[in-house]
């Protein structure tokens, strides 16, 4: 009997995907509830961001190799795969979670009091979510054709850059997001925080083998 190749359809894609997006929203209800609104929200974010990017590491891996090789993979390899994020757009870099040095290039100062603005924090996520319902919707309506990578690490980069830019600007007020320009804002979406911390992730190139060795034969 083949074994499959690289499919959307792997149960792994989905199932990961539609962790983010239920994670996704429910970031986005304690924002628009008030549920962040103390001093030591950001330590929460970082955890409930850190629990996104675990998943969209799985949801790619699981694109790419068997389901068979990714329950191994997942079994036994789970933090690495948490930790190993895929270098969708070729420029992604890694910064502290808290208070990288880029923040000053950009012109984000610490407010006294740190408290989230939702309304920054919110717009990227809730781009995010539209870009991930969009490929669950993908998934669930195409046939059992090859996946374009091409495309797919568009897709993923799109969702990734979101997470990041809440990240950068979650502290700024509506009047400082509104003077960013375009080039920093897409430095912000290629900058990485990095919420794994005090372990921390490794970028890894889309062609690199992966730390698990998940280099399986369908």
């Amino acid at each position: 009997m083949t074994k499959r190749g690289p499919s959307l359809r792997h149960w792994g894609v989905r199932h990961n995907l539609a962790e983010v997006a239920e994670a996704l929203a429910i970031v986005l209800r304690d924002l628009e509830t008030g549920a962040h609104d103390h001093e030591d929200a950001a330590a929460q974010l970082r955890h409930d961001f850190a629990h996104l990017v675990a998943h969209l590491n799985h949801a790619w891996t699981a694109i790419w190799i068997s389901n068979t090789a990714y329950e191994t993979v997942g079994d036994r390899h789970l933090h690495l795969v948490n930790l190993t994020v895929p270098n969708y757009c070729g420029r992604l870099s890694l910064v502290e979670a808290e208070r990288p040095a880029v923040w000053k290039r950009w012109g984000i100062v610490v407010p006294a009091i740190e408290l989230i603005n939702p309304k920054a924090a919110g717009a990227p996520l809730r781009a995010a979510l539209g870009e991930v319902e969009r490929i669950i919707d993908t998934i669930d309506a195409g046939e059992d054709d090859p996946p374009r990578r091409e495309a797919l690490r568009h897709d993923f980069a799109r969702v990734l850059g979101h997470l990041c830019c809440a990240w950068h600007t979650k502290w700024m007020s509506d009047e400082q997001i509104a003077r960013l320009d375009e080039p920093t804002l897409d430095a912000m979406r290629h900058t990485l925080p990095d919420f794994a911390a005090p372990t921390s992730y490794q970028i890894v190139g889309l062609d690199d083998p992966m730390p698990w060795e998940a280099k399986v034969a369908h």
